[in-house]
């Protein structure tokens, strides 16, 4: 999540705070497999994603954002900057304004770790 705010001419503003979740959904691995992994190759992960993008399966990703007035801000129950709270749903809806899709690999000459 990232919290920012957003400036119109007239200088008024809102508070936005943005939301990026993974269309392939969010799996774990259990503490002893990722001890496992990280012993074996500790580049796995980003290994994982490149090979995954070479071969033409892009991470997804779906953008959201919660608006929120300066005055709503005052008024709220924690302190909108806290990142350990969430801004109610209810109050806030979450609208869907994008997507990101990881759709190459950027390589950097002596740079970047080539997997092949």
């Amino acid at each position: 999540m990232i919290i920012c705010h957003t400036k119109s001419k007239d200088g008024s503003f809102k508070y936005a705070k943005i939301h990026v979740k993974p269309q392939q959904g969010i799996q774990n691995y259990s503490r002893e497999e990722a001890t496992e992994i990280a012993r074996k190759n500790p580049d796995y992960m980003i290994q994982n994603m490149f090979e995954a993008i070479e071969r033409g399966d892009y991470p997804v990703w779906n953008v959201y954002v919660q608006l929120m007035s300066p005055e709503e801000a005052e008024k709220y129950e924690w302190n909108i900057f806290d990142m350990n709270k969430i801004w109610s749903h209810k109050d806030f809806p979450l609208p869907q304004i994008g997507r990101l899709t990881m759709n190459g690999n950027v390589i950097l000459r002596n740079r970047c770790p080539v997997f092949r």
